[in-house]
């Protein structure tokens, strides 16, 4: 009877005769699945950048208050969160990142499957004709072609049960060849670190609503900028809390001409060091010379009503050499 039949013996006869999907020792065998792990590090970068704001990440930029996932607008984005994490992250953890990304847990089972079930059953009418397919075990196999054998299941009996080696095993050569894809993956992934830790900064200057905003775009993503604002004439009182002596003492000298006073100059953290700051405030001079001479260039900290010193060290610096290139009061420029 078939109740008396060992239960493997019961859930394998189900299988072999259409009744059910499952197989007695294990997972289904429809590869398409698998397939979609066969990805390109293009593919990946492709939907980690689609992404535009990803998993909270309360990571710092550096010492920024910015998160990894925005750029020094304040803009999230999966670009900047992808070049921000190349740029604050060892290789190793920003690849494991991506791979979050990546199908790569779908080999993972395949490999699984593989070593638990490393032959491939082929179970054939007896024309020949492939009915069903699945892996298993050496048990599995002759456990199959014994009920085949035997009268007492009806249902399979008769049927052709063959099994392919472990070399000739679809699921091997498949497993092998999203091990060679994930292989590439990882090599592009190598070019694409190393290419993103090499600075590629470009200045950008736009004038919006009188004010003048200077950005340095790099890999697709802002990076560093600053604001410059229109404040007056150097003989209004307008001006009188922005360094008021060291501007008389160019005025003296130079003339009236326009006051312009920066606000906000940032630099990405993993770009500082490499005279951006400089280089920012060169291309913002030269904007300014355009509307006519003289014209005045004061810090941030000149504006009393600021609360004190906002100037950070690094700005300082910048403003040192700014003042050994062009004439100076304080932290006041002549732009002459």
């Amino acid at each position: 009877m078939m109740s008396s039949a060992p239960r493997s013996n019961r859930v394998a006869e189900r299988f072999l005769s259409g009744m059910s999907t499952a197989v007695a020792a294990g997972p289904r065998m429809d590869l398409s699945e698998y397939e979609k792990a066969d990805e390109t590090a293009q593919a990946i970068i492709d939907r980690v950048v689609f992404v535009t704001h990803h998993t909270p990440d309360t990571e710092p930029l550096g010492d920024d208050t910015r998160s990894l996932d925005e750029d020094m607008s304040h803009i999230g984005s999966g670009r900047a969160a992808l070049i921000n994490r190349a740029r604050a992250w060892p290789k190793d953890r920003w690849v494991s990142w991506l791979e979050n990304f990546s199908r790569s847990g779908s080999i993972d089972d395949l490999r699984k499957v593989v070593e638990k079930h490393p032959l491939f059953i082929l179970i054939k009418n007896p024309k020949g004709k492939i009915e069903r397919k699945t892996t298993g075990t050496e048990a599995d196999f002759h456990r199959m072609q014994e009920m085949a054998a035997s009268p007492e299941y009806s249902s399979v009996r008769g049927k052709v049960i063959e099994a392919l080696p472990f070399q000739k095993n679809p699921a091997l050569k498949l497993l092998e060849r999203l091990e060679r894809a994930q292989k590439q993956r990882y090599q592009e992934y190598d070019q694409l670190y190393k290419a993103l830790r090499t600075p590629s900064p470009e200045m950008e200057i736009e004038a919006s609503h009188g004010e003048l905003l200077v950005k340095i775009q790099d890999h697709g993503i802002c990076v560093g900028g600053m604001q410059a604002v229109p404040m007056g004439h150097s003989d209004e009182d307008v001006v009188n809390n922005l360094c008021a002596d060291d501007l008389a003492s160019l005025q003296a000298k130079y003339g009236v001409g326009d006051v312009w006073m920066v606000f906000h100059a940032v630099v990405h953290p993993f770009l500082r060091g490499q005279h951006l700051g400089s280089q920012m405030y060169d291309t913002l001079i030269k904007r300014i010379r355009q509307n006519g001479k003289p014209a005045y260039l004061v810090a941030n900290r000149c504006y009393q009503y600021a609360g004190g010193d906002l100037t950070s060290p690094d700005a300082k610096r910048v403003w040192d050499s700014l003042r050994r290139r062009y004439p100076s009061a304080g932290f006041s420029l002549a732009l002459v």
